[in-house]
């Protein structure tokens, strides 16, 4: 995130401390006890944050960074875990498990008390292949890896990749890939009159109006807004 566009301070330093107040703000405020806080980048003066989050103590903060960066790993470690960005030479996710093994024993060195700590990797496996998906995440969960995230740069034609493997579901051994052509969507998710089309089945008996399914609003926000993203770098 580019701060300085915003006018807050971009300095590496400054963003790591107002980083640090805002977590330690944070949990406060989740407490649901009234907080007075006084620091170097926030303040609250007798706040008090209602309803609190339903899990306790606190929902998990995970800490990101770019890998092989050690700072973001040292505050990782005083939290409950990390979603570093391990990017190749070319510019793509590159999470090899020698690398995940690496950075999970990095993060043993700043983290001794050995209660639970997620380790969430992020990369890309193919849709029309699940055994060679499986064996690419196991490979990662085995180096220590407890969470795997399917990663796509937002861009020109990344959604209908995103879309494909999505649809295809989870790595599974023995499944067969779902090809996402079962059910044809129309091309325009918005026609005329900008109100998403909505299928006559989905009535809703009792009141007799009709509501979307959510599944499928939700794939038709996707395409509508990768279409928009797609047209504004073609102007550019």
């Amino acid at each position: 995130m580019r701060y300085g566009t915003w006018g807050e301070p971009a300095e590496p330093r400054a963003v790591a401390e107002r980083s640090d107040e805002g977590l330690a703000l944070l949990t406060a405020l989740w407490s649901g006890a009234e907080v007075d806080f006084h620091g170097t980048h926030l303040s609250a003066d007798g706040v008090t944050f209602l309803p609190t989050p339903v899990q306790r103590p606190r929902p998990p903060i995970w800490i990101g960074g770019n890998w092989p960066n050690r700072s973001p790993l040292r505050r990782a470690a005083r939290w409950d875990g990390v979603a570093p960005m391990i990017i190749g030479a070319d510019g793509s996710f590159g999470p090899a498990p020698r690398i995940v093994t690496e950075l999970v024993g990095a993060v043993a060195e700043y983290r001794t008390d050995g209660s639970a700590f997620d380790v969430v990797i992020t990369g890309r496996t193919p849709a029309d292949r699940p055994e060679a998906a499986c064996v690419t995440v196991e490979a990662i969960a085995a180096a220590g890896a407890t969470w795997w995230l399917e990663g796509f740069h937002p861009g020109p034609g990344e959604y209908a990749q995103a879309l494909r493997r999505v649809t295809a579901g989870p790595p599974r051994r023995g499944r067969s890939p779902r090809t996402g052509t079962e059910k044809k969507e129309p091309d325009d998710p918005y026609p005329a009159g900008g109100r998403p089309r909505r299928r006559r089945d989905e009535r809703h008996r009792g009141h007799g109006r009709a509501r979307r399914v959510l599944g499928d609003a939700d794939a038709r926000d996707l395409r509508c807004r990768a279409r928009r993203r797609e047209r504004l770098h073609r102007r550019q």
